[in-house]
């Protein structure tokens, strides 16, 4: 295993199975916020791709994203 890897993944059951082996797991919006920390693209940039996200991916945690909204201002 690579010591501080993280493993970027929607998948739910390999989700649950790396981190039962201590692997940081995250998914897709730790993209968006670390793209958005790094102003890689601004918020409202940000905004405007996770919502189309959204719409186009029912399994997306809503309140999550809405949290996002808030977050970055929208």
């Amino acid at each position: 295993m690579l010591e501080g890897a993280r493993l970027l993944t929607g998948d739910r059951t390999l989700r649950k199975r790396a981190e039962g082996e201590g692997v940081v797991v995250s998914g897709v919006l730790f993209v968006f916020d670390e793209l958005v920390k790094h102003a890689i693209i601004s918020p409202q940039e940000a905004a405007l791709r996770l919502s189309e996200l959204a719409g186009m991916n029912v399994r997306l945690p809503m309140d999550d994203v809405r949290a996002r909204f808030e977050q970055w201002g929208l």
